[in-house]
């Protein structure tokens, strides 16, 4: 195979992780890109809504962990030495919280990020929040939510109003219906180009990260979520989100019956290119 195919083969594949390690003892991940347009909307949008999380003590170096292999990649050169990682930390664990970062790309077997969002999805037993700029899920994560609503969960999607890509948002339009009528809620977050990617649930454990609820973040990007094993912090994530309904529109049944037939078939057609590759 020449290197021009090896190229075009991997087209479909990226690396979608933000990380900033800085000292090796401080991190940074979420959604946020770099850029002035991702700060406050640039021409395109009226501002820009993301998440984004600053970390310190041994999480950093799984942070740092995942740039180096990165690199290595690229550049062939270590950095995992004790040039850059974090000096072992000594103190009462009492007063850390507990995270796990949980990262996939395509060579990942087992799709880790994917099937830690259904395992915590399908153990939610009160309430489970989601938050992703796309909507085109896998049928595991799909099913998994579909599932939680019809068991009582109070289960809540977020998505962005405000298109930036077609496609994945006339896509998006079909998974709608299923999940109202299993008792499920779905907001258009519309004050500006929302990209957060976040889930809390239960008031008890909650993610941050770069992962979409899409099938090419799922199943082909480089992703990360960290998650957090704490209820203060997924308590602050939840009030968040309750403050981002405020400038959200419900979709509701009656929207759905709305849509014309025209528009049902370019959903449909959109949804074709969602399909696995």
């Amino acid at each position: 195979m020449s290197a021009d195919v090896k190229y075009l083969f991997k087209l479909n594949y990226r690396n979608h992780r933000k990380i900033v390690v800085i000292d090796g003892v401080i991190g940074y991940t979420g959604g946020m890109n770099l850029g002035q347009e991702y700060i406050d909307g640039g021409k395109r949008f009226p501002s820009w809504r993301d998440t984004h999380l600053r970390i310190t003590g041994q999480a950093v170096a799984e942070l740092e962990k995942l740039f180096a292999l990165r690199w290595f990649e690229d550049e062939h050169e270590d950095l995992l030495d004790d040039r850059h990682l974090p000096p072992a930390q000594i103190g009462d664990p009492d007063g850390q919280v507990l995270t796990q970062l949980v990262a996939h790309t395509i060579e990942d077997p087992w799709e880790a990020g994917r099937r830690a969002h259904m395992i915590a999805i399908s153990q939610a037993r009160r309430t489970v929040f989601v938050q992703s700029p796309y909507f085109v899920p896998d049928p595991g994560i799909y099913d998994a939510m579909i599932n939680a609503a019809l068991s009582g969960v109070d289960l809540r999607f977020m998505m962005t109003g405000l298109i930036d890509k077609k496609l994945p948002f006339w896509a998006a339009q079909t998974y709608y219906e299923p999940l109202l009528r299993a008792g499920a809620h779905v907001y258009l977050y519309e004050a500006g180009f929302f990209h957060a990617k976040t889930i809390a649930v239960d008031s008890q454990i909650c993610a941050v990260g770069t992962m979409n609820m899409d099938i090419r973040s799922l199943r082909l990007h480089k992703e990360l979520m960290l998650w957090i094993f704490d209820a203060g912090l997924t308590r602050q994530l939840e009030a968040i989100f309750e403050r981002d309904l405020l400038h959200c529109r419900e979709m509701t049944m009656a929207d759905i019956r709305s849509v014309s037939r025209w528009q049902r078939f370019r959903n449909s057609f959109a949804r074709l290119f969602s399909s696995e590759i």
